[in-house]
């Protein structure tokens, strides 16, 4: 009984056909996504990481991803 579920999962995997493209396509943001604002006082927070900003979508067989990142770099050993 096990192997014939594991059977029609692979089927249905192996089925499923995904392509992607050669090049990483970037667009301005899309009406779904609440961008962020960083206000001023934010290189004061005291933290390296000022925003990390993510969402994902799947709509009409394509998947969309968001990624808005800040990070500080305020010293030498910052980038290392």
């Amino acid at each position: 009984m096990l192997h014939r579920k594991i059977a029609g999962v692979t089927a249905f995997i192996s089925a499923t056909s995904l392509s992607a493209g050669e090049v990483v396509l970037y667009d301005a943001a899309p009406d779904w996504i609440d961008e962020i604002e960083l206000d001023a006082d934010a290189a004061n927070s005291g933290t390296a990481i000022l925003l990390l900003d993510q969402h994902a979508r799947i709509d009409d067989g394509q998947l969309w991803t968001y990624v808005d990142t800040a990070i500080l770099l305020n010293t030498p050993q910052a980038l290392t």
